[in-house]
């Protein structure tokens, strides 16, 4: 019986969100906001196409402003590693006019995404930085704002705090990748550290603040002392 329930509700999830009642996410009211919340977690992809598809419409700017009341639940489905991408892709435009205001809720949500600790996504550093380094080489100031405040909080090493509720539905959750051992700690940060140093060493117009970055996020970890020789060499 559960899984019958299951497969019907996510069949009738699924036709709400392409066509049906729940079709146009950046337009609906307040009811039918959170009732596309609440059938979210039964068919995910479906929900992330739908927002995309608001998103990619006629008029972003709007959207954008439309859809700001799903940041935390773009935030939940980049849980899983796969969807990463295109979930903080659409948080970071919806971010996007805001990007300098390290106060804005959707900025703050953007930014945990890239978090060592209480992340809430599953997504490996390799998977995020192509995110991070998109927004630092774009020609909009406003996108490489965001890039920095998201380069910033992946060098952060000392203070860690779970802002977010992990919860989503009847789907388990933790708060995502956490790193067990100092070995991947390390490969973290040199990570990080490889991406800062082709950047911080050219000629792009992110330099400076991606040197900044470095600078700002230094002393914890060189506390860490996971990477010293690699720090000593980039610095």
């Amino acid at each position: 019986h559960t899984r019958y329930w299951r497969d019907w509700s996510s069949d009738v999830c699924s036709s709400d969100l392409v066509g049906g009642l729940l079709d146009k996410v950046a337009d609906l009211d307040e009811q039918r906001r959170s009732m596309f919340a609440n059938v979210a977690p039964l068919v995910p992809e479906a929900a992330l196409t739908a927002i995309e598809r608001a998103l990619g419409g006629a008029a972003p700017d709007e959207a954008a402003r439309n859809c700001a009341t799903y940041v935390g639940l773009l935030r939940s489905l980049a849980f899983d590693a796969p969807r990463f991408e295109r979930c903080a892709s659409m948080i970071a435009m919806i971010a996007r006019r805001d990007a300098e205001d390290s106060s804005n809720r959707t900025v703050k949500v953007f930014v945990s995404l890239f978090h060592l600790r209480y992340s809430g996504t599953h997504a490996s550093i390799e998977e995020r930085l192509p995110v991070i380094k998109t927004l630092l080489l774009s020609d909009d100031p406003n996108q490489r704002s965001l890039g920095l405040a998201a380069l910033w909080g992946s060098l952060e090493a000392l203070h860690f705090i779970a802002l977010y509720d992990s919860e989503f539905g009847a789907r388990l959750r933790d708060h995502g990748y956490w790193p067990s051992t100092e070995a991947e700690e390390r490969h973290w940060f040199q990570a990080v550290l490889n991406l800062v140093e082709e950047l911080a060493c050219s000629e792009k117009a992110c330099a400076p603040g991606v040197r900044s970055a470095l600078a700002g996020q230094f002393r914890g970890i060189w506390t860490r002392g996971v990477i010293l020789a690699d720090l000593e060499r980039v610095s």
